[in-house]
């Protein structure tokens, strides 16, 4: 399942204004936390309907919820 991965997380840069709008990430057992440069640019609600992330919540970091196993596969790629 290596390339789904990869294609979730390509699927989820992009919505997130791509690798040059990133200023820094990490995982927790669940969730793919993201603070972007440019939060205008980041389409939230369509990473919302890309099949594999399971939610998105708002706090300190943009926090993309891929659930346990499956985030730091992704966040990997």
């Amino acid at each position: 399942m290596a390339g789904e991965n990869k294609i979730l997380a390509e699927k989820i840069l992009n919505q997130l204004g791509g690798a040059g709008n990133i200023a820094s990430y990490t995982h927790c057992m669940t969730r793919l936390r993201v603070t972007p440069h440019d939060e205008s640019i980041v389409s939230k609600d369509e990473i919302k309907k890309i099949d594999g992330v399971i939610g998105v919540v708002e706090e300190e970091t943009l926090q993309i919820i891929l659930g346990p196993g499956k985030v730091n596969k992704v966040t990997e790629e």
